[in-house]
């Protein structure tokens, strides 16, 4: 009887020594991983790259606007945990930094933003190569 309840006391003890080092999934690993599945989807799905490549230009600073459509997907895919913000840019102007605009880097101060990106280059039934960059902005929006 002794033996029975010293060997359940030992167990006990290292069952909870076990489960205090199994370690705990790093945030930057997940948002990683979340941004490559998102961005790897606009890239592989046919519509969603033909929204990327027509994107229009005309935006609060004269670059291509981020349609609607492909918030909306990324929005489904993104836990409400987290805040988003993508960015379309040409691949070819040398000028454009592809930076977040001003509204939405005032939201991120003090926060940590994990940045991605992905080249869309065309279709293949598109006669027009121009090619774009589509950045993903994510961080905790607590």
């Amino acid at each position: 009887m002794e033996a029975t309840i010293a060997i359940l006391i030992v167990s006990s003890v290292l069952v909870v020594v076990y489960s205090r080092q199994v370690e705990r999934e790093d945030p930057q690993d997940y948002i990683f991983v979340l941004q490559k599945h998102v961005l790897a989807d606009i890239s592989s799905r046919s519509d969603l790259r033909k929204l990327v490549l027509e994107a229009a230009e005309g935006g609060l600073d004269g670059k291509p606007m981020v349609p609607p459509e492909l918030d909306a997907f990324a929005d489904g895919k993104i836990p409400d945990a987290y805040a988003f913000h993508i960015r379309i840019c040409n691949l070819g102007d040398l000028s454009d930094a592809c930076k977040m605009n001003e509204t939405v880097f005032r939201k991120t101060i003090d926060k940590n933003v994990y940045v991605e990106e992905t080249v869309v280059s065309t279709e293949l039934t598109s006669k027009a190569y121009s090619p774009k960059k589509v950045r993903l902005f994510l961080w905790e929006d607590v």
